[in-house]
């Protein structure tokens, strides 16, 4: 997933997950670059771009909101 997301929202998610299933390991692989599901690259990934291609599973999990804030005299 992204830097922002992984930082901001993801911890209190996997704290909550990882209290309730403590025999599942979570490594978190944030920046911009893509990994691969179909080459094992990792198991799950959250991405905030549509998928390009159709060898995996795909589930829409939520949606995010964007603004652009700016000062009136910029």
């Amino acid at each position: 997933t992204v830097d922002t997301f992984a930082s901001e929202m993801l911890g209190l998610i996997l704290a909550q997950f990882r209290a309730a299933h403590v025999d599942i390991r979570i490594e978190v692989i944030a920046g911009s670059g893509v990994v691969s599901l179909s080459k094992r690259e990792a198991n799950v990934a959250l991405r905030f771009v549509p998928l390009t291609h159709q060898d995996v599973a795909v589930r829409r999990v939520g949606t995010v909101a964007f603004g652009l804030y700016a000062a009136p005299g910029y």
